[in-house]
């Protein structure tokens, strides 16, 4: 297992963004990541970082990560399992490699199986839930797996927000498809993001969870909020959902904006905008 001290947390975040962790393991199997949780309960688990904002400064925190050094994916008997921090990418490519369908919404989110999980991420029309098969998570020493119909999603939420539970890998339905249409869906779900999304600057994907009634980012675009700025975060001006950082943003800066869109949306249409992505304080 890898390990490294004082290390910047800022090369890992999607955003850019983030101070100096007293230490970071990288475990590479369930009985590391077990190893880890026994002996610092207080250790942050992350994925990706794509949908996570971390402060600045010296965090004085312990962190662990689930990605590229926990990633396996195979297949036995038409069901797919991937390990916690497989790129939800990976998993999209890995069932059109095995001509699996119901995967292709996935491709273009930038985050981990876990992180999905944790969030129930979806896109266009699609949501991780509705492939599901079980989940396999772990806390306080226990290993426990979950059944789909055990597990409750909402958007952009499931049970493991609030249980505390580490989730170490899950098996996801599959079905036959034929490759090239499969990758016809992937190659059009990708050029539409790439048409609507500021894909060239960090980001944390879409900011703010979409309210009861209407659309975040059309209200931030009809509010004129397109373009505003402090510091080095900006309101993007190709979508209106992402803040981005353009010019080195610190963390103050980017959550400074957040909650100047927020007031400036409340105070013009009396709906309080929550966030979809969490933030770490």
């Amino acid at each position: 297992m890898r390990i490294k001290e004082n290390e910047s947390i800022k090369p890992y975040s999607s955003m850019k963004v983030g101070g100096i962790a007293k230490k970071i393991y990288f475990p590479e199997s369930i009985e590391e990541i077990a190893q880890v949780l026994n002996e610092d309960k207080d250790v942050i688990v992350l994925g990706n970082c794509t949908n996570v904002l971390i402060p600045d400064g010296d965090l004085k925190k312990t962190f662990m990560f689930l990605r590229d050094n926990f990633s396996e994916i195979s297949i036995k008997d038409d069901i797919i399992t991937a390990q916690a921090g497989a790129r939800l990418r990976a998993l999209s490519q890995f069932a059109l490699s095995n001509k699996k369908t119901g995967f292709e919404f996935l491709d273009g989110i930038p985050g981990s199986v876990g992180g999905a999980i944790y969030m129930n991420a979806g896109a266009y029309g699609g949501e991780i839930k509705n492939i599901i098969k079980s989940v396999k998570a772990i806390k306080d020493n226990k290993i426990k797996i979950y059944n789909r119909d055990e597990i409750v999603f909402k958007k952009r939420f499931s049970t493991f927000q609030e249980s505390g539970e580490i989730i170490l890998e899950a098996d996801f339905f599959t079905e036959s498809g034929n490759y090239d249409e499969i990758f016809a869906v992937i190659n059009d779900l990708n050029g539409r993001r790439r048409d609507k999304q500021p894909l060239n600057f960090p980001s944390c994907g879409s900011v703010f969870k979409r309210p009861k009634a209407g659309y975040a980012s059309q209200m931030i675009d009809e509010a004129g909020l397109k373009g505003l700025k402090i510091g080095g975060a900006m309101v993007s001006e190709k979508h209106a959902g992402f803040i981005i950082n353009y010019d080195n943003a610190t963390f103050e800066d980017v959550t400074q904006l957040i909650d100047k869109v927020q007031d400036i949306i409340y105070e013009k249409y009396g709906v309080k905008l929550e966030l979809e992505i969490r933030v770490l304080r």
